[in-house]
C-alpha cells in the first residue's frame, strides 16, 4: 500500500494537509464512489487451488492492498487507472471493474478475478469462464471494510501473518492521525470535493461521514460540512457548501491530469467569500 506509514497531517491551525488522503485512499475513492450493481444471480466456484498465482485485479485499491501484503508478485493484471507501486505499474492493464477489457483479462489466464462490489458484468464473465472471485463481495466504503479486506486477502493468498502485520502499518498510521487530530484543538470544518470537473464546480460530490474519507478526515481533525447528511456519496450544491462555511476543502480528483492552478481559479470564482478559498486553504 502506498505510503501507509508516510507523514501524518492534522487539520487544526496551521493547515499542512495537502497530502492527508493521498494514495491508497484516492484509489479507493475510485472505486468506493461508482455506482454499485446488483448482484448477479448463479453459483461461485467452488475452491481454488492451494494459492492463487495468476490474479487479474479490477480495483486499483485491491492492488495496493496485495502489493501492502506481500502478494504482488501473483498479480498478472491491473486496472488502467493505478497509483502505485511502482512494481505494479508495468503490468498489463485490463480495464476496471465498470469498463473491463475481457478479451484483455481472457488472455492473462486468470485462475482469480479480483475486485470489489457487485459488479454484475465482471461476476457474469468469472461464471461463464469458471473464474473464481470474491464472495461475498470485498467492499471498500469504511475503514471496517478495508481492515476486513487485509483480513481476507491474506486467507486467500495463504498469507494471514502478513496481512495483519501490514493491517497493523495502516492502524497504527490512523492511530497517530487519530493522536494529532485530538491534541491540535477543535475539529475544523472540512469540505471533502469530489466528482467535477475543471473549469467548473457544477456536479459536486461529497463524501458523508459514512465513508473511510470522513472516517478519516475525522481523525485527522476534521469536521465534515456533510458528515450527516443522507448516504454515503451525495450530489450537493455550491449552495449548500457555501450554507456550511467549510474552513479547509480537500478537492480530490484520482486517475486525472488536472492543472492546480485552474482548479483553484475555479473555486476562487465560485466561491470567493467561502472561508477556505478566502484563506487559501483548498487542496488539491
Amino acid at each position: 500500500m502506498a505510503s501507509p506509514a508516510g507523514p501524518v497531517f492534522t487539520l487544526q491551525g496551521k493547515i499542512t494537509a495537502g497530502a492527508l488522503l493521498a494514495g491508497v485512499l484516492l484509489a479507493l475513492w475510485m472505486e468506493s464512489f461508482s455506482p454499485k450493481p446488483g448482484p448477479s444471480a448463479g453459483p461461485v466456484p467452488g475452491p481454488g487451488p492451494e494459492t492463487y498465482e495468476r490474479v487479474v485485479c479490477l480495483s486499483p485499491a485491491l492492488v495496493e492492498i496485495v502489493f501492502d501484503i506481500g502478494a504482488g508478485r501473483r498479480v498478472a493484471g491491473v486496472p488502467d487507472f493505478l497509483f502505485g507501486p511502482p512494481a505494479a505499474r508495468s503490468l498489463p492493464r485490463v480495464g476496471g471493474a465498470f469498463n473491463p477489457n475481457l478479451e484483455r483479462i481472457l488472455s492473462l489466464q486468470p485462475d482469480f478475478l479480483l475486485f470489489q462490489g457487485r459488479s454484475a458484468k465482471v461476476r457474469a464473465f468469472a461464471l461463464r469462464h469458471g473464474i473464481p472471485f470474491p464472495d461475498p463481495p470485498l467492499e471498500l466504503d469504511t475503514l471496517e471494510d478495508l481492515f476486513g479486506a487485509y483480513w481476507r486477502l491474506g486467507l486467500l493468498f495463504r498469507i494471514p501473518e502478513k496481512a495483519e502485520e501490514a493491517a497493523h502499518r495502516l492502524r497504527s498510521s490512523l492511530a497517530r492521525t487519530a493522536a494529532k487530530g485530538i491534541s491540535a484543538g477543535p475539529p475544523v470544518p472540512v469540505f471533502l470535493a469530489l466528482g467535477h470537473r475543471e473549469g467548473t464546480l457544477a456536479g459536486i460530490y461529497t463524501a458523508t461521514g459514512k465513508t473511510f474519507l470522513g472516517e478519516i478526515a475525522r481523525l485527522a481533525g476534521g469536521a465534515g460540512v456533510f458528515a450527516s447528511a443522507p448516504g454515503a456519496w451525495p450530489q450537493v450544491s455550491l449552495e449548500s457548501v457555501q450554507a456550511r462555511e467549510p474552513e479547509v476543502i480537500l478537492d480530490f480528483h484520482p486517475g486525472e491530469a488536472v492543472r492546480e492552478e485552474a482548479l483553484l481559479e475555479d473555486w476562487k470564482k465560485a466561491l470567493p467569500g467561502l472561508p477556505a478559498v478566502r484563506e487559501k486553504r483548498v487542496y488539491i
